[in-house]
């Protein structure tokens, strides 16, 4: 019996990883009806990100409205996992797809991704603490446990610990 795996990366702009999967999955068993296929959905810390954490561990989507890159309102998202750690995506706010044909980065802003943090950010903080004080707590917090602060590309997590 054959057994395949399927890792791919979302298909920018177009597909998710897990439509990939889907995809992928349906081509393989046309040809290999007695195959096994395994999905891992997985994400390069862009788009996509947030649904592969969320399908590999558990948690909720949870939705908030955000400037976009030309500062209009858009839906944006972050995931919350089981564990109380927030995964938030970069994309989600300032993601290419949101610019469409308007490539002009001089006029764009990022604004939306501080906007995308603040629900999660405030829910950590504690009855006297500011913004400032939750990071050095948290720096902190990581440097005492012997840890370092888990950092991937376009993806902020933040852990209330």
């Amino acid at each position: 019996m054959k057994k395949v795996i399927l890792i791919p990366d979302s298909f920018k702009g177009t597909m998710s990883s897990a439509e990939i999967c889907t995809v992928m999955a349906q081509a393989v068993q046309e040809y290999y009806p007695d195959a096994q296929v395994h999905s891992v959905p997985v994400a390069d810390g862009g788009e996509g990100s947030v649904d592969s954490f969320l399908q590999a561990v558990g948690g909720e989507k949870v939705s908030v409205p955000v400037k976009g890159p030309y500062f209009e309102e858009v839906p944006a998202f972050y995931g919350m996992l089981p564990d109380g750690v927030a995964v938030i995506e970069m994309a989600a706010a300032a993601g290419l797809p949101l610019v469409g044909e308007r490539l002009h980065a001089e006029q764009t802003t990022t604004y939306g991704v501080g906007e995308l943090m603040a629900p999660v950010s405030y829910t950590h903080l504690r009855a006297h603490e500011t913004r400032h004080d939750l990071v050095c707590r948290l720096l902190l917090e990581k440097k005492k446990n012997k840890e370092t602060p888990t950092r991937v590309t376009n993806v902020v997590i933040v852990q209330d610990n």
